[in-house]
């Protein structure tokens, strides 16, 4: 997928998802302004003048968030109109969002293996932070203290793939089916509670090239697999397709003359050429007789030749001023032709691509 299909797809993808954005924000501020208001009202009743660190730094963590989700919200409408594309080392940006995602989120046991690099990605970084940052606050709801969260970043061939593993997640933990929703409820073992799930997160990653793999291979564990594809790669294959262009370009310069009779063939012929990079013209009985373009190919039906009185003297003749010469005939017609080598009989019904290869 190269740049411009990129863009293309996330610009028609993203005012749909604006509103699940939208409701997503609403329901996690709401939530945050709750637990920070019971957190405050019952500190003195929990603790008394002894409060702990662990407390506090739990209350900072939910009030931090909430500022940021405050400013995600302010920009969304910036965000939804004009996305941001830019090229960046992934493995300096994941190491941001880990930071990130350790202060704000409060995650302890994060283990970290990037592989160093000097490949490249270019996409959105904000939409894609975004969605690493959702994935995370999603999944920290079923992690316990004897949780872990393993990521690794490695390079392979033409992409680059980050791999995240969370391990030893509560029993609370839904299935696959429920996490995947934009919102689902769950049961935390007293009370039945509704979470944000990760639809919004992997499809805007989706929209942004960034191929998903989500696995659940035990109760506890769950494996995300996100291949980008590099810089390099892109560039190569924007090359490629130019070059095709380039090619299939300078193809379309050489002609075939079609005096054909029946309009639906005419019709599927000239779409079949047009493919294969040649030029279509309609013949009329003079340019089917002229004989001033020598490198032209000709392609005509008994009925043509019939109409038009054509005789085998004539048809040799043209034959050598002609560099491919194909008459289309029915099988209950036995058209009798000049033997030579640039003249070639074709019986209904035929593969169009017989003819593409004659006159390759």
């Amino acid at each position: 997928m190269n740049q411009r299909e990129i863009e293309n797809l996330i610009n028609q993808n993203i005012k749909r998802l604006k509103d699940e954005y939208e409701l997503l924000n609403i329901t996690m501020l709401n939530a945050l302004h709750r637990n920070i208001d019971i957190m405050i009202e019952n500190s003195d009743k929990w603790f008394g003048n002894n409060v702990p660190r662990e407390f506090r730094d739990v209350l900072s963590s939910l009030m931090t968030l909430t500022y940021l989700y405050c400013q995600e919200k302010a920009e969304l409408t910036n965000s939804a109109t004009e996305v941001h594309y830019e090229e960046f080392k992934p493995d300096v940006f994941i190491n941001s969002v880990i930071t990130d995602m350790e202060s704000v989120l409060g995650l302890k046991n994060v283990l970290v293996d990037l592989e160093l690099s000097d490949a490249t990605i270019r996409t959105s970084k904000k939409i894609l932070r975004d969605s690493l940052l959702n994935i995370f606050l999603s999944m920290t709801h079923f992690m316990t203290s004897g949780s872990a969260i393993r990521i690794s970043l490695s390079e392979e061939r033409t992409t680059i793939r980050l791999k995240i593993v969370f391990e030893g997640l509560a029993d609370n933990v839904p299935e696959m089916t429920k996490l995947s929703r934009v919102f689902y409820s769950y049961f935390d073992g007293s009370d039945y509670r509704i979470n944000i799930g990760l639809s919004v997160a992997l499809e805007n990653l989706r929209n942004i090239g960034v191929t998903v793999k989500i696995a659940r291979n035990a109760r506890d564990l769950i494996e995300m697999d996100f291949s980008i594809p590099t810089t390099q790669f892109l560039e190569t294959v924007h090359q490629i397709q130019k070059q095709e262009e380039l090619k299939r370009a300078s193809t379309r310069r050489e002609t075939v003359v079609l005096s054909i009779d029946d309009v639906i063939l005419e019709m599927v012929l000239s779409e079949a050429l047009r493919d294969a990079g040649f030029t279509p013209s309609r013949g009329s009985i003079s340019s089917f007789r002229s004989t001033e373009h020598s490198t032209e190919s000709m392609i005509a039906d008994y009925a043509f030749l019939k109409k038009n009185l054509i005789t085998l003297e004539e048809l040799a003749a043209l034959a050598k001023h002609k560099k491919q010469l194909i008459i289309i005939h029915s099988n209950d017609e036995s058209p009798e032709l000049p033997v030579r080598q640039n003249i070639m009989a074709v019986e209904k019904p035929f593969e169009v691509d017989t003819i593409i290869k004659a006159l390759s």
